[in-house]
């Protein structure tokens, strides 16, 4: 079967200027063997060759690796939706020049709550400079988002929050829940109850029908509960939403060339090549690879998702999550149908 790569999360630097509680990739210094200029131009041409509609480039903070921008002006050239994830702290002019240089039209900023929280998960005190750059772009007519991850100590700010993005004028708003790895492997940390998720997708309903507010569910959250039909895009509902995509039409590159499925499978179990050794288009098609999705079968959940009734649709949800949280690939830890 050949698989067609739609898109891909590119974590260009682990650089950063803060220390988020929840950082997936533990990001603070570069990587001493992070991909050169040259490699990364290789990379963006496989993935058009490889036909990919859209990439995001993230760190770390994105704006922190030295070549973002001519990265991202080379796969603007090559016809692909090119968008970056920033933390939104201290941007200054340097780094809006940038963003103009590289021609890049959506940016995501990340606010985790209002602004005790935001402060607490993020270290520092940014909750104002993302505000501040959210508006900024918006007045210089860039396509603006909100991507929002949900602990059991940020989630009642999200219908505050909600008022907040809707002032800023945002374009759309992805709520996603916080996975357990890198530095949210910690036991201070807790998911959200079962209660406090059904009330979350209550509220995307509600909010959706009454402001048309654009939000973006995580694919970590939902499966088949009753909030289907009204949280999912329309995208999804023609078949983009059902189950993970990792290595069937995602893929993940970290700074120093692992390929994974997806960037959220962040463990050296999920690594398939390595860009330095094989080339992308090669690892892609390689038909060994993404065995754990491209091998599927309901045979191999576990736990009550062997015995649910929308198994052959959800396929067990998100690996990422299950993984991290309880080592089972195959059996969901946080569904609340």
């Amino acid at each position: 079967m050949e698989y067609k790569l739609n898109q891909c999360v590119w974590e260009l630097t682990t650089a950063c200027n803060l220390r988020c509680k929840h950082c997936g990739s533990n990001a603070g210094a570069a990587r001493e063997d992070e991909l050169s200029l040259n490699e990364c131009l290789r990379v963006a041409d496989d993935l058009a060759e490889l036909g990919c509609k859209s990439v995001t480039l993230i760190g770390g903070e994105v704006l922190l690796c030295g070549h973002w921008n001519v990265l991202a002006k080379r796969l603007v050239e090559l016809g692909i939706r090119t968008a970056i994830i920033t933390n939104g702290f201290n941007v200054g002019i340097n780094e809006h020049r940038t963003i103009k240089e590289s021609g890049v039209k959506y940016i995501s900023v990340s606010v985790d709550g209002m602004e005790s929280a935001h402060n607490m998960i993020r270290g520092k005190n940014s909750f104002s400079s993302c505000i501040e750059l959210i508006l900024k772009l918006k007045k210089d007519g860039y396509a603006v988002s909100v991507i929002t991850t949900v602990l059991n100590n940020n989630i009642e700010d999200i219908e505050p929050l909600s008022g907040v993005l809707s002032d800023c004028k945002i374009d759309a708003w992805q709520i996603q829940m916080c996975a357990p790895f890198g530095r949210a492997d910690d036991k201070s940390f807790s998911l959200p109850s079962e209660k406090q998720l059904l009330h979350l997708l209550d509220f995307v309903v509600r909010k959706r029908k009454e402001d048309k507010m654009f939000i973006v569910v995580g694919d970590n959250l939902g499966y088949f509960t009753r909030h289907e039909e009204d949280i999912r895009s329309p995208l999804e509902k023609k078949g983009r939403f059902g189950r993970c995509s990792a290595g069937l039409k995602t893929v993940g590159i970290d700074s120093a060339g692992n390929v994974r499925g997806c960037e959220a499978l962040y463990d050296e179990r999920f690594i398939e090549g390595n860009i330095r050794n094989t080339p992308l288009k090669d690892i892609w098609h390689d038909k060994n690879a993404f065995s754990y999705n491209r091998s599927f079968d309901t045979a191999l959940l576990s736990g009550k998702c062997a015995a649910c009734d929308v198994k052959h649709l959800c396929s067990g949800g998100c690996r990422s999550m299950n993984y991290f949280s309880s080592g089972k690939l195959y059996e969901s830890s946080i569904c609340v149908r």
